[in-house]
């Protein structure tokens, strides 16, 4: 039997209020959201390790948040993102807020690079050692009796032939737009100077409490800045306010 307009009307506005009455059902419940895409693959068919890759790429990449503070003066700009860190931090939505970066650690790409030291060879240094002409006598005693070193210092005992040293070396030094100043990273426009800020969430991005406590300290923490001082600007990026 072939349905008339009317007919086809009411049916397909009864399908659509059943549609709507079970999502109200479910949502009143606490509708469960699936972020991880991999589950959309059978049992049989999903990688342990790329699933354990994507859970630590959210929890240290998806649950932080960056911000931008800038002001007209430069002098003051420093003053000004440190205040609205201190805004974040007197929240409960972030566990962890940076405005000013810890002082520098010269030991630290040692400790970093260090336990990985035997593969961190340059391309020179792999030419040499596949030619069979590297001598490593010469090189021992070249690091023992020379006067000074330049760059980072490497143990003897560790980086004996000098190979972590010269990989350090050649590291490519940062040429972004931030640049550290008094222990902020900044970057500087013609009217403007930007104070970087990172916080990390008090939970999971994809939670919708850790979502609402988040923005609404956000929005809380930038208006009472504003208050203060009229002339800042509060950008903002994350996984949270898009999730």
């Amino acid at each position: 039997m072939k349905l008339g307009l009317r007919q086809r009307a009411r049916l397909w506005s009864a399908v659509a209020l059943a549609a709507v009455a079970v999502c109200i059902f479910f949502v009143a419940r606490g509708l469960p959201l699936q972020t991880n895409l991999l589950a959309l693959l059978p049992a049989t068919e999903r990688d342990p390790v790329a699933e354990e890759a994507v859970i630590t790429l959210n929890n240290t990449i998806g649950d932080r948040v960056v911000f931008l503070v800038s002001y007209p003066e430069s002098a003051m700009a420093g003053k000004v993102a440190t205040r609205f860190a201190e805004l974040l931090e007197k929240s409960s939505a972030f566990s962890r807020v940076i405005v000013k970066l810890p002082p520098l650690d010269p030991a630290m790409p040692l400790a970093l690079y260090g336990p990985h030291r035997f593969g961190l060879l340059t391309d020179d240094v792999r030419a040499i050692l596949d030619s069979g002409q590297f001598d490593a006598s010469r090189a021992v005693l070249s690091r023992l009796i020379s006067p000074m070193s330049v760059g980072v210092v490497t143990p003897l005992v560790e980086d004996p032939f000098g190979f972590l040293a010269h990989w350090l070396a050649r590291l490519p030094t940062g040429t972004g737009t931030l640049t550290l100043s008094d222990r902020l990273l900044i970057a500087r426009e013609e009217d403007r100077t930007h104070v970087l800020v990172l916080a990390q969430l008090d939970g999971a991005s994809f939670d919708n409490t850790t979502q609402t406590r988040t923005v609404k300290a956000f929005e809380a923490a930038r208006k009472t800045l504003l208050d203060t001082y009229p002339d800042a600007q509060v950008l903002h990026t994350g996984t949270v306010f898009y999730a």
